[in-house]
Protein backbone atom coordinates (compact mmCIF):
# COMPACT_ATOMS: atom_id res chain seq x y z
CA UNK A 1 0.00 0.00 0.00
CA UNK A 2 1.05 3.25 -0.96
CA UNK A 3 0.00 6.18 1.42
CA UNK A 4 -0.52 9.63 -0.30
CA UNK A 5 -1.22 11.34 2.55
CA UNK A 6 -3.51 14.43 2.52
CA UNK A 7 -4.59 15.32 -0.86
CA UNK A 8 -6.11 18.34 -2.07
CA UNK A 9 -7.83 19.00 -5.50
CA UNK A 10 -10.03 21.04 -7.51
CA UNK A 11 -12.27 18.05 -8.09
CA UNK A 12 -14.51 15.81 -6.10
CA UNK A 13 -12.13 12.13 -6.14
CA UNK A 14 -13.84 8.98 -6.35
CA UNK A 15 -14.32 6.90 -3.19
CA UNK A 16 -12.34 4.21 -4.66
CA UNK A 17 -10.80 4.11 -8.97
CA UNK A 18 -9.84 0.42 -9.95
CA UNK A 19 -7.27 0.55 -12.91
CA UNK A 20 -5.74 -2.37 -14.93
CA UNK A 21 -3.14 -3.17 -12.08
CA UNK A 22 -4.25 -0.53 -9.25
CA UNK A 23 -7.06 0.36 -6.30
CA UNK A 24 -6.91 4.10 -5.34
CA UNK A 25 -9.30 4.76 -2.46
CA UNK A 26 -9.78 8.22 -1.24
CA UNK A 27 -11.10 8.54 1.96
CA UNK A 28 -12.31 11.43 4.94
CA UNK A 29 -13.45 13.86 1.48
CA UNK A 30 -14.26 17.01 2.72
CA UNK A 31 -14.65 20.52 1.08
CA UNK A 32 -11.95 23.17 1.32
CA UNK A 33 -10.37 26.40 -0.07
CA UNK A 34 -7.62 26.32 -2.35
CA UNK A 35 -5.83 28.59 -3.92
CA UNK A 36 -6.26 29.44 -8.04
CA UNK A 37 -5.36 31.41 -10.61
CA UNK A 38 -8.51 33.71 -9.40
CA UNK A 39 -8.02 33.56 -5.93
CA UNK A 40 -9.50 31.34 -3.75
CA UNK A 41 -11.70 28.48 -4.73
CA UNK A 42 -13.68 25.58 -3.18
CA UNK A 43 -11.86 21.97 -3.55
CA UNK A 44 -11.49 18.87 -1.99
CA UNK A 45 -9.17 17.78 0.47
CA UNK A 46 -9.23 13.99 1.22
CA UNK A 47 -6.54 11.18 2.39
CA UNK A 48 -5.07 9.12 -0.74
CA UNK A 49 -3.99 5.40 -0.66
CA UNK A 50 -2.87 2.96 -3.79
CA UNK A 51 -2.76 -0.52 -3.68
CA UNK A 52 -1.27 -3.09 -6.47
CA UNK A 53 -4.74 -5.56 -7.12
CA UNK A 54 -2.96 -8.07 -4.64
CA UNK A 55 -2.57 -6.09 -2.33
CA UNK A 56 -6.39 -4.95 -2.27
CA UNK A 57 -7.05 -8.38 -2.65
CA UNK A 58 -5.35 -9.26 0.37
CA UNK A 59 -6.32 -6.44 2.59
CA UNK A 60 -10.67 -7.30 1.24
CA UNK A 61 -9.79 -11.21 2.28
CA UNK A 62 -8.16 -10.09 5.73
CA UNK A 63 -11.02 -7.43 6.40
CA UNK A 64 -13.61 -10.72 5.61
CA UNK A 65 -11.57 -12.84 8.21
CA UNK A 66 -11.94 -10.27 10.83
CA UNK A 67 -15.29 -9.99 10.19
CA UNK A 68 -15.88 -13.56 10.36
CA UNK A 69 -14.16 -13.85 13.55
CA UNK A 70 -15.79 -11.06 15.50
CA UNK A 71 -19.49 -12.97 14.07
CA UNK A 72 -18.42 -15.93 15.79
CA UNK A 73 -17.40 -14.37 19.05
CA UNK A 74 -20.85 -12.38 18.85
CA UNK A 75 -22.19 -15.78 18.02
CA UNK A 76 -20.15 -17.84 21.18
CA UNK A 77 -21.88 -14.74 23.64
CA UNK A 78 -25.25 -15.76 23.20
CA UNK A 79 -25.04 -19.38 24.63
Amino acid sequence: MTNYGLVKSFNRPKNIEVTNTAVFIASNITSCELEGNDGKVSGFQYNYYGYTKDEYIEYLHNALVDTQLALLEVMGDED
